[in-house]
């Protein structure tokens, strides 16, 4: 170690800047290589047109809420808790291909609530469901009227149809 610090010592202060300046370009040039190779891949998927003014809140049924399943340029709509929210400013997480793009155009209250991606658990009431899948429906849903836009009831949501019934 003594022999670095002799060596360096005898650098001069060109040497020095430009041994600095050359370490500064490397660290520099490393950085921007992982950020290439580490970066998403571009999408292929059609984008989602995702319009300036959010959409007038209105009543929904499942019928209508099933069109807006990301495809064709169409918006991104799910339904949780009886409440439909625009999910087109995520088209990578709820659109077609996305993890969760099972969800679009339909009620995900019990597959939110028992946390899968069941696609028989779309659209359907919440009979049997625990104390505490009932919590994690209403954290998901808090999560979601934090970050998207409510656009009104799903007016024959799964969810009411198992409120009637309790």
């Amino acid at each position: 170690m003594e022999y670095l610090s002799a060596q360096w010592a005898e650098l001069s202060t060109l040497e020095t800047v430009l041994v600095g300046g050359i370490v500064f370009a490397c660290a520099y040039m490393i950085k921007d290589i992982l950020q290439m190779l580490l970066a998403p891949a571009p999408s292929t998927q059609m984008p989602v047109l995702v319009p300036d003014t959010p959409p007038v809140k209105r009543d929904w049924t499942l019928a209508e809420l099933r069109e807006f399943d990301g495809t064709n340029g169409k918006p991104i709509y799910i339904s949780a808790k009886g409440k439909v929210f625009d999910m087109s400013s995520k088209p990578n997480f709820y659109g077609p291909g996305g993890p969760y793009g099972v969800f679009a155009g339909h009620d995900a209250s019990r597959c939110l609530a028992t946390m899968t991606l069941d696609l028989e658990n779309l659209d359907k009431p919440l009979d049997g469901l625990s104390p505490a899948e009932l919590e994690i429906l209403d954290e998901w849903v808090d999560k979601y009227e934090a970050a998207y836009n409510n656009l009104g009831p799903l007016v024959d949501s799964p969810y009411f149809e198992g409120q009637k019934q309790r």
